[in-house]
């Protein structure tokens, strides 16, 4: 449960950067801002397919503790860009 509530919050994160981005690139471009916004967002959730089979990039690790939460969690941040 732990996991998908951090995960909502890296996501609710993630959308506002997206929306951001597309509001400028939309100046640049003239493109759709909400599509440019969801395509941004998919390819970011995309990184998540192996959440709990790859392990950290800088430890190797599968799961860490989060003290946040007293619980195990897998490597959750992936970067917007």
């Amino acid at each position: 449960m732990q996991v998908f509530l951090k995960l909502t919050v890296l996501a609710n994160m993630a959308l506002r950067h997206f929306r951001q981005e597309a509001a400028a690139m939309q100046l640049l471009t003239g493109c759709s801002q909400d599509a440019w916004t969801l395509e941004g967002l998919l390819l970011w959730l995309s990184c998540y397919n192996d959440l709990f089979s790859k392990g950290c990039s800088v430890s190797g690790r599968l799961l860490v503790w989060d003290a946040s939460t007293g619980t195990m969690l897998p490597p959750l941040l992936r970067p917007f860009t």
